[in-house]
């Protein structure tokens, strides 16, 4: 995928840097990711170990009002099976990583 004029930043946190707070995990990500020139964040996490709706949260408490946000959370259909992420050359498990 090619953008013009467009830059794409990364960045990623894990739950137990947060003490396992998805809110502070939402917050901290929308900290690191503070330009004046930021216009959307798409964000990727584990669904079963992240509380979705404090991601979200805690995201939308940190960055202005105009930056949209979607994304989506990995699940299983079991609870025995893990859910991954992937980040270039990273594999993350209770890890979050917005783009």
């Amino acid at each position: 995928m090619q953008f013009e004029y467009t830059q794409i930043n990364t960045a990623r946190i894990s739950l137990d840097a947060v003490g396992g707070s998805s809110f502070l995990a939402g917050a901290s990500l929308a900290q690191s990711l503070a330009a004046k020139d930021l216009v959307h964040v798409f964000i990727l996490s584990d669904g079963i170990n992240v509380n979705g709706s404090d991601l979200a949260k805690g995201l939308l408490a940190h960055l202005p009002e105009n930056v949209g946000v979607t994304g989506g959370l990995a699940g299983t259909a079991t609870v025995s099976t893990k859910p991954w992420c992937y980040m270039a050359a990273y594999t993350l498990k209770k890890i979050l990583f917005p783009l």
